[in-house]
């Protein structure tokens, strides 16, 4: 019996609240008629739940969106590397001299870093941060060069290793390496280079780089630097192959 009357209280109680809400309704739909309707509280209510329930399925969206961008952006910046290397390779067979291209390419690089970091940006409100992890991997803003050493970038600061350095080579592996290779050559300098290097796969979070990004990045393929390069694959810290460099 207790039970069955405090339904029957329940069902009242409910009964009372709607009509209640109907006739608050329906003296605030004839307080705010006309030009005022659209301030009517109720019905600002209930398109604010339209809303939070159409959120889900749009952020979804701009999360769908924002990855199909990344992809895009990440194989634009695989085919201008790709050509760049081509002309590279073009120039080297044929012995052209393509070094007062290099500011362009890198004033390229620089301007597609930022349009990437424009677009983040933009996109980051309408993804609501779901899609944090999608950005274009050409994204280099800490490696702007505030000075040059042989070509390389050294960093905020004129710094190397600021964004970790990796382990030096030491005296004994030095004196291991081919003599001709150590000729003009000095054990800091190389520690140097492969520091500053190091913090150019580190910065991009890859293992792999093309010719055309290292040139991009400031980094001279000069015969100093590429003695060098071949010094740090003898002592098996990098991979050398027809147009891009990688880490062991």
């Amino acid at each position: 019996m207790e039970t069955e009357a405090l339904l029957f209280s329940m069902e009242r109680a409910d009964s009372s609240l709607a009509h209640v809400r109907q006739k608050l309704e329906t003296s605030l739909t004839s307080s705010f008629s006309g030009a005022d309707a659209k301030l009517n509280p109720t019905r600002l209510l209930r398109r604010l739940c339209e809303l939070q329930a159409e959120l889900p399925e749009l952020q979804e969206a701009a999360r769908v969106n924002a990855a199909a961008r990344g992809k895009l952006l990440h194989d634009l910046q695989e085919t201008l590397a790709s050509n760049q290397g081509l002309v590279l390779d073009l120039a080297q067979r044929t012995g052209a001299d393509v070094s007062e291209h290099h500011s362009s390419w890198r004033d390229a690089q620089l301007s597609f870093n930022q349009c990437c970091a424009q677009l983040d940006s933009e996109a980051s409100p309408a993804t609501g941060g779901s899609a944090a992890g999608v950005s274009c991997s050409c994204q280099t803003s800490a490696e702007q060069p505030a000075q040059l050493a042989n070509g390389i970038d050294l960093g905020a600061g004129g710094q190397p290793g600021s964004h970790g350095d990796p382990t030096p080579i030491s005296e004994l592996d030095w004196l291991r390496l081919d003599t001709s290779l150590r000729l003009d050559t000095s054990l800091p300098s190389l520690n140097q280079f492969w520091s500053l290097l190091f913090g150019i796969f580190r910065r991009r979070e890859t293992k792999e780089l093309q010719a055309a990004q290292l040139i991009a990045l400031g980094v001279r393929l000069s015969d100093e630097n590429s003695r060098k390069m071949r010094l740090l694959e003898q002592l098996g810290l990098i991979n050398l192959s027809h147009n891009h460099i990688s880490l062991r």
